[in-house]
């Protein structure tokens, strides 16, 4: 029962090995590796989970201007019902192009979690953010981040703001449909 087969060794050896290259990769600076390992910690992909690493992972790449370590660092603040926190990161990724964080501020402000003033100021961000993108560069951002959203709902739960009941996942709902639209109308 205890013996292991060939191909356990093999594919053992191989996250072994992907691992170490992420580890060497956020060494470097790698604000995506930063952001992959803070995933893994986080929920406990191939390694022990540990929240608190996955959030200084997520920090690190924050800190160097990694888009979607910011927005889950909203989203864990959120959860924890430090909306003030998570209105901060979330106001963060949206001025720097990520429309899924201008929509929880949405949602923050129709729930009285954020004020109109500082949605507006993120809706505002968001907005010359996207106009300063050339049109190609947008494109290619638009179908990468549709890969990517697939992950970021999984470590996202939909009634993150349970306190508030059905309006959130009503909202939730909706941006998720508006980003099915959307991505439809660009293919």
């Amino acid at each position: 029962m205890g013996s292991n087969t060939a191909s356990e060794h093999s594919v053992c050896k191989g996250i072994c090995e992907g691992q170490r290259k992420l580890r060497k990769a956020a060494e470097f600076g790698s604000n995506d590796a930063l952001y992959n390992l803070g995933v893994a910690y986080y929920r406990g992909d191939w390694v022990g989970q540990d929240k608190a690493k996955g959030i200084h992972f997520y920090e690190k790449a924050a800190t160097q201007g990694h888009v979607e370590s910011r927005h889950n660092l909203g989203t864990i603040e959120g959860k924890k019902g430090n909306y003030n926190r998570a209105m901060r990161h979330y106001s963060i990724s949206a001025k720097l192009g990520d429309k899924i964080s201008v929509e929880k501020l949405k949602l923050m402000f129709m729930n009285g979690l954020a004020t109109k003033k500082q949605y507006a100021e993120a809706l505002k961000g968001y907005q010359d953010a996207v106009e300063e993108m050339k049109s190609h560069d947008r494109d290619e951002a638009n179908r990468l981040n549709a890969r990517k959203l697939s992950l970021r709902w999984k470590i996202e739960s939909p009634d993150r703001y349970e306190a508030k009941g059905a309006k959130d996942r009503e909202g939730l709902e909706g941006m998720k449909s508006q980003e099915r639209e959307r991505d439809e109308g660009m293919t």
